[in-house]
Parts: C-alpha cells; structure tokens; sequence
C-alpha cells in the first residue's frame, strides 16, 4: 500500500513524480489550479496512521521503537509542524475538506470524475480498481513513494514499516 498518483496528470503538467513535501505541495496546487480537482489529495486516516505523509516529518501516528526508545508519534516536535502543514494544504483547497468522512468508495469515485489526483491504496485493491473502472483511454495512475523532507533521504516510516503494536511496562518493584 502507498500513495496513488494521476500519472496521466503529472505527464501533462510536465511535472515530475513529487518525492519531497515541497514537491508534493507544488504537484496537489498544479492539481487544483490546472487539472481542476477540487479534493487534490484525499487520503483518510489509515493513510496517515502508516506514514504517508507523516514519516517526512519523523514520526507515525502510534508507538514506534527509534533504537532502544519507544515513542509516540503525536508527542514528538514533528507533529506540530506536520498538523501545520496539513491545515495549510487543507485551507488552501489541497487536502479533502471531507477527509474525516470520505469512504474509499468515494475517494476511487473522486478519482475517476477528475475530483482527486492523489489517494492512498494497494495495487490490486486500488490501482487495480482504477485502472479497470477507467471510461478515460488516458486515464492512469501510479505508485508514488513515501514523501521526505529532502531529497535522497529515505523516508522514516511507510508501509512495510511495523510501529511497536503493543507495549508492556514494568515496575520498579518487579524481581
């Protein structure tokens, strides 16, 4: 699972796949701005739970082991500047002003009627989906990786990453 992405949009705009947050930001206002979409980016909150956008600001949405240290990602200095960012994109028409609400159903649908460039999902699941319910002979969507902060740097959490799923503690008073 990861970020899908109108490849079709982007071949158009000339623009290249985004791998950078400032990137992602340039591509989902290309996406209003000249293709029209009036939720760029819909992604609901399994997406953000597993990283997909999170990981560029260095954390996930649960518990997650960096070395020997357990944390929690909505505690950490990143998720402030990661709620900062997701309300700018969200004021400027960026983000699905309906993200808390929008089913997959109606995320593939926004896809498909050229509402939405960006949602998350699988291959089979959404790629898949789209591809086979596309009427567009244009129509086609992609893979996107797990956006960083910088360039070449490899993004801290995605799909194949585990966050700690259970935590245990123990007392002092423990033999």
């Amino acid at each position: 699972g990861g970020l899908v992405i109108r490849q079709d949009w982007l071949e158009d705009l000339g623009l290249a796949m985004p791998e950078t947050i400032e990137e992602w930001h340039t591509v989902l206002t290309a996406f209003k701005e000249k293709k029209g979409a009036t939720a760029p980016l819909a992604i609901g909150n399994d997406a953000l739970i597993v990283g997909a956008f999170t990981g560029a600001f260095g954390f996930t949405l649960d518990f997650y082991r960096e070395g020997d240290e357990i944390h929690y990602g909505p505690v950490e200095p990143g998720f402030k500047d990661f709620l900062a960012t997701m309300h700018q994109w969200y004021e400027e028409g960026l983000y699905d002003n309906n993200f808390s609400t929008t089913d997959a159903a109606a995320r593939t649908a926004n896809m498909l009627n050229g509402k939405t460039g960006v949602v998350y999902g699988g291959l089979g699941g959404t790629i898949g989906a789209l591809m086979t319910a596309a009427t567009d002979p244009n129509f086609k969507v992609t893979g996107a990786p797990y956006p960083t902060h910088a360039k070449g740097v490899r993004p801290m959490f995605g799909q194949a990453t585990n966050p700690v799923s259970q935590v245990a503690a123990i007392s002092t008073k423990c033999k």
